[in-house]
């Protein structure tokens, strides 16, 4: 199974991507999946969402956090 990804967003986004998904007719879902495929197919797709993606300092691997990694046996 893939790991999953749970994103909390403010009042200004939620109602943006509400519209979005309105728009268009698709789910939140299937919405922010066309967006990540459109993105790998289109370098100038991914280079606007990179500059409009808020520096948030959110996410990411960090020290300590999380379950500690159980041990291969040998």
């Amino acid at each position: 199974m893939a790991p999953q990804l749970s994103v909390r967003l403010g009042d200004d986004d939620e109602s943006a991507l509400n519209t979005l998904v309105a728009d268009c007719q698709l789910t939140r879902t299937s919405w922010v999946r066309g967006a990540i495929r459109a993105a790998i197919e289109s370098p100038v797709v991914a280079d606007a969402i990179t500059k409009r993606a808020p520096d948030d300092e959110r996410g990411g691997v960090r020290d300590g956090a999380g379950r500690k990694r159980r041990e291969q046996p040998s």
